[in-house]
């Protein structure tokens, strides 16, 4: 499962589990418009890790109960197709599903209580941002924001036909 974004430098990636539960990383290149497959280490072989971006990387976030602790480990591919065990964290939160990374990164998990927690790497120290979250059938999410100097203002459909028509009129 993909719950973070996994965009970079012109690649979408998708993690795949085939039918021997084998997981492998399906990378698409905008540029060639063509996908590539990207083999993983064998602990990878789990429908537990989520996959996404963290620190400048792509990533796989694995959480897994040991003796009643929650372990969480973040791998990281720092060159193409090469895998590095990055962080290991320990905790006695007990994971729902990790939801988001932070801008200083922070990983935001959601508890089987249903609580947004946020766990620093550097520090260990977790934080609880809300929670719980009943009912209704909602889930906490986390949403990527990113500066960008392309105004939104100018992208409405309104906007972009007025454009195109006034670019059409001076051809």
């Amino acid at each position: 499962m993909s719950y973070f974004d996994s965009y970079l430098d012109g690649f979408y990636y998708w993690k795949k589990i085939d039918e021997n539960r084998r997981c492998e990383i399906l990378a698409f290149d905008f540029r060639n418009e063509e996908f590539q497959v990207i083999q993983t280490p064998d602990v990878f072989n789990s429908n537990l890790g989520t996959l996404g971006l963290y620190d400048g990387y792509v990533s796989m976030l694995f959480h897994y109960l040991v003796e009643n602790k929650t372990c969480i480990e973040i791998w990281l591919m720092e060159k193409f197709g090469f895998w590095t065990k990055k962080l290991v964290i320990e905790s006695n939160l007990i994971l729902k599903r990790p939801i988001g990374y932070g801008v200083n990164g922070e990983i935001f998990v959601e508890t089987k209580s249903s609580n947004l927690e946020m766990i620093d790497p550097r520090t260990q120290e977790i934080v609880e941002c809300v929670g719980p979250i009943l009912g209704n059938g909602y889930s906490l999410q986390v949403l990527v924001y990113k500066k960008s100097l392309v105004s939104i203002k100018k992208l409405t459909t309104r906007n972009f036909i007025k454009d195109l028509e006034f670019e059409q009129l001076r051809i």
